[in-house]
């Protein structure tokens, strides 16, 4: 029986870190991930066993994010990312300006971009979410 994969678990935490849920737990098979968001909340907790069909949840399209390499200032690619756009894996999207230097922002996602998250010039941090990206199936 396949495992829960990474995306699964991070939607789980987010949602519940959105609905102010103390704690996670997810099952599928003998597989299992519980987690406690805050050990001093009092909020409701949740629970989910993902092999039940009938307990299925839509989590929506899959989605990758597009990060800064480094500290700098953000620069449009040959194609500036725009909303509807599509993007390949290892494609050069942009550049982040840093004392003088250019490094290139690679796409680790393949899809459509549904998400800008900056424009041409501004300021970025280190890892900071610069447009999500719905993955192909």
């Amino acid at each position: 029986m396949a495992e829960v994969g990474s995306e699964v678990v991070r939607h789980a935490l987010k949602t519940a870190r959105e609905f102010g849920f103390r704690s996670v737990t997810l099952r599928q098979g003998e597989f299992k991930f519980s987690a406690v968001m805050d050990p001093d909340a009092e909020p409701e907790s949740a629970s989910l066993d993902l092999s039940e069909a009938n307990a299925a949840v839509e989590m929506g399209p899959l989605t990758k994010e597009i990060t800064s390499p480094c500290v700098g200032y953000f620069g449009n690619g040959s194609e500036p990312l725009k909303v509807g756009g599509k993007v390949t894996s290892g494609a050069i999207v942009g550049v982040v300006q840093a004392v003088g230097l250019d490094n290139d922002v690679v796409s680790k996602a393949e899809g459509e971009v549904v998400e800008v998250l900056v424009k041409d010039g501004d300021p970025v941090e280190y890892g900071q979410v610069l447009a999500k990206v719905k993955v192909s199936s």
